[in-house]
């Protein structure tokens, strides 16, 4: 196998697995947006920590994205 072809594969598969990680988290995006926009929220009495959640698919997109890191290297 080529290495363009690697990359190409390497790039391909971080691009579906940040797909699936925006997927995932997009309705924790929401809930954060209405808590913080919404006026009746006081930011300072439950802060919001986006590391709890899709951690499965955020580290799925970092081990992909470091695969593209090391045929950059080469």
């Amino acid at each position: 196998m080529s290495d363009s072809v690697t990359v190409e594969a390497a790039k391909e598969n971080f691009i579906l697995a940040l797909s699936n990680y925006s997927e995932c988290i997009k309705p924790f995006l929401r809930t954060a947006q209405d808590r913080y926009v919404g006026q009746y929220y006081m930011v300072e009495e439950q802060p919001f920590d986006f590391g709890k959640y899709c951690t499965h698919e955020r580290e799925l997109a970092n081990k992909a994205k470091s695969k593209i890191e090391i045929f950059m290297t080469l």
